[in-house]
């Protein structure tokens, strides 16, 4: 079972993970310095690590950024959102 910070810590990440790319990137794709500064910023031990626990907790994640972002009420903004990530020197899928 995942514990609350993981999962915060998690969502967090998925959130400035969109803010910068506009897509969710794979776990692995993610710097280990940008996974790093969050911690810090969160104030989170060393020892803890993202974990959005279920694949329907991931899902509910996802859901939630993209609310945030405003990325649900405008789908067909999101290339251009991709596009701009790109402009910025951002990899995207």
């Amino acid at each position: 079972m995942v514990g609350q910070r993981q999962s915060c810590f998690a969502l967090v990440l998925a959130l400035k993970c969109f803010q910068k790319m506009a897509r969710f990137p794979s776990p692995d794709e993610i710097p280990e310095v940008v996974i790093d500064h969050v911690r810090r910023c969160l104030e989170l031990a060393e020892d803890i690590w993202p974990d959005h626990g279920s694949s329907r907790s991931a899902k509910a994640h996802r859901k939630l950024v993209r609310q945030r972002q405003g990325d649900v009420a405008e789908p067909e903004a999101a290339p251009v959102k991709r596009q701009l990530a790109l402009a910025r020197g951002i990899p995207s899928r």
